[in-house]
């Protein structure tokens, strides 16, 4: 099967031979039809030159992660598969390793892998282990080195809730309402729990916390009535965070806690943004505004109102059609000015302001919707520019000029046919000769999706039977296509089918990873082809902009900062003491485990790079500078590059509700099945005061100087600890192990402050109702400055433990005096190496023109454990597996058929299959169904 430029150039082909055919018969075919795509003046030469230029130099990358399914709980593993793309979705070939990380809901990196790219894929597994990971909303992002030039935008991202297990929480029923008590609002919240098995949880001894954000605002112990039934009543008065509340019930040795979300319904804060198409408004000229109406939590919102001038005239009404997303047509009056205002009930009142109109200017309007087949297009006020250079219509899509069209004097309204277009995200250019005036971006859909097709070799299993499935995948024509697949079977009584395609591969790389911001059930986008649904698409690409990788780019020049990796590569830069480069030095690298001693040279600019290294887990590798005599060089600094996680925005962090929380039957099943009352025990342990913190037995760590004696910490994590945890720096593991710390300012209360009033801020680390302040946080038992940077820039490998100390009987001699309110209570923190440096000068063993470098381990996939069973070892352990199958390297033959084979677990009645994947030419395609299937 042709790719799509190919079958786009010969339908370009077929148009040309059949319109000089006709232009022969009648004598009278226009010369700019003849030519249409055809014309080549200087201006489109540049264009033409310069998107080469940047296709080649700077080629798309995109990146698909499928993953067995929707959500998870403690103890879970995430397995997926990544498909890493060029811009037309063949598999790529410019990068050679993927960064996967998982993100907690305080935005920080929890868990960061690598993995080699082989052929475009690669798949691996991430253990959700209770002792790394906390119940709460994550999100899974996975992106190259060279996608972080284009944004992360670009970044592959799914967000999901991973749960405690069914063991340590309840189910819970909760309502929360506001009331106006004496001019403030008293936030009321009910609370109901259950046991999974439904039984009430009846006069229960709990702790309830309410959090805004990080802040704690409320704690309280309360009894449950003799239906699980408790009520939390808090004064929000001084309360500013209402959109991050949070409320948290726990037992009182902690074997159960669950968080609950709590939604008021308040007055909603709304951004009405307004886009003009092709990005002006022109006064005279009936133009077209697409707009989108957001929450303050992100969110899409449906809205109506209107739009009024300056004299408080209604122009025209607006209303949004689909996720707070719409359009409106109206024409501007010279030297007015426009507001709108919505009349949707619960929002507050306020103008927003309309983009103003200029006196003169083009527009470019596209109707992408009337008509399945053709573009209509509308260019108008170009008489208004007087004598120019040529005016210009071009299409492009993935960086690529695919159709040109001089505009007439005359009829400057046509249609361009979509089969000038590949299937994906298309940006119409108007030009005056090579200066862009607007741009509109709109969807083409061809339906060329592979067609993926399940059979079963059954129309009913029973228990821990043999399944046999095969797979069928043609093309758009019905050819057996070859295909790379990866293929997930769940019980869909636990885990709930993506039939809408939120998050296949072809939403995600034809969709979500070309557009800018959070796109919002993207699945129904493509659920049907009837023209709501058009026009649903065309508005959220009428909101979108500019392209960021089209004519203006290519034009302006795309900068790259970020260069493509090799699976197995170290690069950094030799500079002097001021961190000037020092260029063209030789840099040695040498390691025990795996044995290697080689030799690169630094560029002209001082960087280096090592490739083809052998990963291992534990290497650590010496990296040396030296002169080209080979004796020391004593004034140069190696500065390895650590590829440190990119900073997460907060759009990222979302609320998502629990599993256990309000739940549907389809979480009622799952938690049914997990549960066993026995476990559920309530024997008193010892407490804290910091959040979900849970305390082992005491550790020594070695070379420890601890201020309070070996051994006394509340806290201590060794280096089986510190392995265990997967992170990279001490950040990393202080987040995962202490949930709910964060760096923060704070005012200080100084008794003998000369300046009455004068309250010098302080940087500390919030960890619950505690403070590690500056002195309280140290390297060897010297203080070190209190950062979150700092300690995301010191790496775990050479630690050889840390501890916290937070209870009175360490730290009730240091209270840290605020002035609001006037004290808190103290934490410490101890960081110790496994080599005692000190601080403030160099050692005597250590230069400067050394690194010692341990890279992020790489990870393989590992092979997904599926029973086989027989009559031999069909034992009677319960087996409820949510997961039934999964199978990340299923390819299909020449005749585009694969086989799999698997065991159904004790539910065998009602499994889904998922299937994505793609050829090599590029054609995606996804499969959601139900099985049996035969």
């Amino acid at each position: 099967m042709p790719k799509p430029e190919l079958r786009s150039l010969i339908y370009r082909l077929i148009f040309l031979v059949i319109t000089m055919v006709f232009a022969g018969i009648s004598g009278r075919a226009e010369v700019a039809i003849v030519q249409q795509g055809q014309t080549v003046t200087d201006s489109l030469k540049l264009i033409r030159s310069r998107l080469d230029t940047m296709r080649k130099r700077v080629p798309i990358e995109k990146v698909y992660l499928h993953i067995d399914k929707s959500h998870y709980n403690l103890s879970d593993t995430l397995w997926f598969k990544a498909y890493v793309t060029n811009a037309d979705n063949s598999p790529t070939k410019q990068s050679g390793l993927l960064y996967v990380e998982l993100i907690d809901d305080s935005t920080d990196v929890v868990r960061r892998v690598s993995l080699p790219i082989k052929f475009g894929t690669c798949d691996g597994n991430i253990s959700l282990n209770p002792k790394v990971f906390h119940d709460g909303a994550y999100t899974l992002r996975a992106y190259t080195n060279w996608m972080r030039n284009f944004g992360d935008d670009q970044f592959f991202d799914q967000r999901f809730y991973l749960g405690s297990s069914p063991q340590k929480a309840w189910l819970v029923n909760a309502k929360a309402a506001l009331t106006k008590v004496d001019g403030s609002d008293r936030l009321d919240v009910d609370v109901k729990l259950n046991n999974p098995d439904r039984s009430a949880v009846t006069l229960r001894d709990v702790k309830v916390k309410l959090y805004s954000g990080n802040k704690l605002i409320l704690e309280d112990d309360i009894r449950t009535g003799i239906n699980g039934s408790l009520r939390v009543t808090k004064d929000l008065k001084k309360v500013t965070d209402r959109k991050n509340l949070m409320l948290q019930v726990l037992t009182r040795n902690k074997s159960k806690l669950v968080q609950i979300p709590v939604f008021v319904d308040s007055v909603k804060q709304i951004d009405l943004q307004f886009m003009p198409e092709g990005g002006n408004l022109v006064a005279g000229q009936t133009s077209v505004l697409g707009f989108k109406a957001i929450t303050d939590a992100g969110k899409g919102i449906q809205v109506n109102g209107a739009i009024y001038d300056s004299k408080n005239i209604k122009v025209t009404d607006i209303a949004s059609l689909y996720r707070g997303i719409g359009e409106v047509s109206f024409t501007p009056l010279p030297g007015e000015r426009y507001v709108a205002r919505l009349s949707t009930p619960g929002i507050v009142a306020k103008e927003y302001q309309i983009p103003a109109a200029m006196p003169a200017g083009t527009l470019l309007q596209i109707d992408n919707v009337t008509d399945t087949d053709s573009l209509k297009v509308s260019v108008r006020g170009i008489e208004n520019n007087g004598l120019a250079p040529s005016y210009t219509v071009l299409g492009t899509a993935r960086g690529r000029l695919y159709f040109t069209r001089q505009i007439p004097a005359v009829n400057r309204s046509f249609a361009i046919s979509k089969r000038e277009f590949p299937t994906g995200v298309t940006a119409i250019t108007l030009m005056r000769g090579n200066i862009p005036l607007n741009e509109r971006l709109v969807f083409i859909d061809h339906q060329d999706r592979l067609n993926i097709r399940v059979t079963s070799d059954k129309i009913a299993y029973g228990k821990r039977e043999l399944v046999n499935l095969e797979i069928a995948v043609t093309d758009q024509a019905g050819v057996p296509a070859q295909a790379d697949l990866s293929l997930a079977v769940t019980d869909l009584g636990q885990v709930r089918a993506d039939t809408l395609g939120n998050n296949n591969i072809a939403t995600s790389l034809l969709l979500k990873s070309q557009l800018k911001g959070d796109i919002e059930t993207p699945g129904q986008y493509f659920a049907n082809n009837n023209v709501k649904t058009r026009r649903a698409l065309d508005n959220l690409m009428l909101t979108q902009g500019w392209s960021a990788y089209g004519i203006r780019a290519a034009l302006r020049g795309f900068p790259t900062r970020y260069r493509a990796e090799g699976p197995y590569e170290i690069e950094g830069t030799i500079a002097d003491q001021y961190y000037k480069p020092i260029p063209n030095v030789p840099v040695f690298i040498s390691s025990k485990i795996p044995p290697l001693i080689a030799k690169t040279m630094a560029d002209s600019t001082g960087k280096f790079i090592f490739k083809g290294l052998v990963p291992n887990d534990t290497t650590s590798y010496f990296i040396q500078a030296r002169r080209n005599n080979n004796k020391e060089l004593r004034e140069g600094r190696v500065l390895v590059n650590n590829n440190w996680p990119l900073v997460v925005p907060n759009t990222k962090a979302n609320v998502l509700v629990p599993w256990y929380v309000n739940s549907d039957e389809l979480s009622l099943r799952q938690a049914k099945l997990s549960y066993t009352p026995a476990f559920d025990d309530d024997v008193e342990a010892e407490g804290t005061l910091l959040r979900n913190v849970n305390i082992g037995a005491k550790k020594f760590i070695k070379g420890s100087r601890n201020p309070f004696g070996e051994g006394r910490s509340d806290l201590a994590y060794d280096e089986a600890d510190l392995r265990e945890s997967g992170t990279t720096n001490i950040w990393q593991f202080l987040k995962q192990k202490l949930p709910g710390i964060y760096e923060t300012v704070v005012s200080i209360f100084v008794p003998e402050n000369p300046i009455p009033y004068q309250y010098p801020r302080m940087n500390v680390l919030k960890l619950g109702q505690h403070y590690v302040a500056q002195g309280d946080l140290a390297l060897n038992g010297v203080a070190i400055s209190v950062s979150k940077y700092m300690l995301m820039n010191m790496t775990i490998q050479d630690l050889a433990g840390i501890e916290v100390s937070y209870s009175k009987k360490y730290t009730n001699s240091t209270t840290l005096h605020l002035r609001r309110p006037p004290t808190y209570n103290i934490a410490r923190i101890d960081i110790t190496t496994k080599v005692q440096i000190e601080l403030g000068r160099r050692p005597d063993n250590i230069k400067y023109s050394v690194a010692i470098f341990r890279p992020m381990p790489v990870m393989y996939g590992q092979q997904f454990y599926s029973p086989k069973y027989t009559s031999k070892n069909n034992d009677a352990i319960p087996d409820y597996r949510s997961t039934i199958f999964w199978e990340p390297n299923l390819r299909t033959n020449f005749n585009g058929r694969a086989k799999v084979s698997f065991y159904t677990s004790d539910l065998p009645q009602n499994y889904g299959v998922n299937i994505q994947g793609l050829s090599a030419e590029g054609e995606l395609g996804s499969a959601v169904i139900k099985m049996p299937n035969k």
